[in-house]
């Protein structure tokens, strides 16, 4: 085990990008969330509803900047159906339903984290602690069945800021009941996961198996492609498959 990681009472871990890529699942909502979107506006191909999209979420970006609201679907589809036209509910929970329907389809555990959370769950309590409004969190977590390894789920819906902000790493620590130095969080994002953990006093992993991210060596206690690494840094059996094949 790494001298850097000894003595670890309690594991966070971030979600999106950490325990699933991202990217793919998002994609898929954008589809479907379109084909909705398109049958009451027509108008509006593919290219417009992306454009429409990145608008709302930069709109909602800088109205709500560092909570959990900014990253809210369901603002978003609001504000876009309001630019078509006449704002109708019962559209707008379509449009949302028809993302996170498609998003969380998309969704498959991955076997090796699965087998490294069971390992770890099994040491040590865990905490998920992840920006976003919570439903969101819980449907990705119900959907990759990652949930059970949880006792803790920490958003930063109820802390009332985004990470790097310290509150939201203060709640898991409270949650826990673990020491910031005993603690240690993993996650994708050098700024968000690395950098506002070690503002805390915790140590921190940077998790790259999914993002293109340069890797936090100068803020990371440990950089690791994935669930193996992890494994190997703690000194808890590896699970089956390669770092390599969980990246694709």
């Amino acid at each position: 085990m790494s001298d850097l990681l000894a003595g670890v009472r309690a594991i966070c871990f971030d979600l999106d990008d950490t325990l699933f890529a991202y990217r793919p699942a998002h994609e898929a909502g954008l589809r479907a969330a379109h084909a909705v979107f398109h049958e009451r506006h027509p108008e509006v191909d593919e290219a417009a509803f992306r454009e429409l999209h990145t608008r709302a979420r930069l709109a909602w970006a800088e109205a709500l900047p560092g909570t959990a609201a900014s990253h809210s679907r369901l603002l978003f589809f609001k504000r876009m159906a309001e630019a078509c036209g006449p704002m109708d509910p019962r559209f707008v929970r379509a449009v949302h339903e028809a993302y996170w329907g498609a998003f969380c389809d998309a969704l498959a555990p991955d076997p090796a984290v699965t087998a490294l959370l069971e390992t770890l769950a099994a040491r040590c309590p865990l905490a998920a602690v992840t920006n976003q409004v919570l439903e969101a969190q819980l449907r990705k977590l119900e959907r990759l069945d990652y949930g059970r390894f949880f006792g803790h789920v920490v958003t930063s819906e109820e802390a009332g800021a985004d990470k790097p902000d310290p509150r939201i790493f203060r709640a898991a620590l409270a949650r826990l009941a673990t020491p910031a130095e005993r603690t240690l969080m993993v996650g994708d994002d050098p700024a968000g996961d690395v950098g506002g953990a070690r503002a805390c006093g915790m140590r921190a992993v940077h998790w790259i198996a999914h993002t293109a991210k340069e890797p936090a060596r100068a803020e990371a206690d440990l950089v690791v492609a994935g669930p193996r690494e992890l494994a190997s840094a703690l000194g808890v059996p590896e699970p089956g498959g390669s770092d390599e094949e969980a990246a694709v």
